[in-house]
């Protein structure tokens, strides 16, 4: 109990939001021992705890970088997510479709990004015309195409890209560009990267 208590403690220091999919899957499969692949479970535990974790009141910068990382981090450390969204992709979302729930927690997650963006624009850090949506999309797609590609890729490109090293160097990229498009002033960035 005391290991679970320290990688919970570690989790509010680390990062204010997790992908909701990803964080459910992630608590249920390692955490609880009980697979719990169905929308209306995963979707709804991420969030909860996801919710959790925006009381932490981060800076906006670190806010945005722990919500770049994590996303990413949960699609390396659960590429089942990957498979269970293609999958209801080739389904055209019909079971999501189905869920409020999963909707709700959506509506959540870009109401309390677009908070964020906004903390950052007043404090002219962040640029004031952001859509939240938009760039939640593409933190996401930036991680998940990388990720769901990288066999091909990684022939293609003779690199392997599931390396640590790749990996590390995917992630630093990822939060790099996220930042550079988001930040009003890629010198005030410098300091930060």
């Amino acid at each position: 109990m005391a290991q679970l208590q320290a990688l919970i403690l570690n989790m509010f220091e680390q990062g204010f939001l997790f992908a909701f999919l990803g964080l459910g899957v992630l608590i249920t499969f390692r955490f609880f021992r009980f697979p719990d692949l169905t929308a209306e479970g995963s979707y709804p535990l991420g969030g909860a705890v996801a919710a959790a974790l925006l009381v932490q009141g981060l800076d906006p910068l670190s806010a945005l970088t722990a919500l770049c990382e994590e996303t990413f981090q949960v699609f390396i450390d659960e590429p089942g997510i990957i498979v269970m969204l293609n999958t209801e992709n080739l389904y055209r979302g019909r079971h999501i479709a189905k869920s409020p729930i999963i909707r709700q927690l959506y509506a959540r997650l870009t109401s309390s990004l677009d908070a964020i963006l906004r903390r950052g624009s007043d404090a002219g850090i962040f640029r004031p015309d952001i859509d939240a949506i938009d760039l939640y999309i593409s933190i996401s797609g930036l991680g998940y195409f990388y990720l769901s590609n990288r066999f091909t890729l990684s022939i293609l490109f003779d690199r392997d890209l599931k390396s640590i090293e790749n990996l590390q160097r995917r992630k630093r990229h990822l939060v790099e560009m996220t930042l550079r498009f988001v930040c009003r002033e890629p010198t005030r960035l410098e300091k930060t990267i």
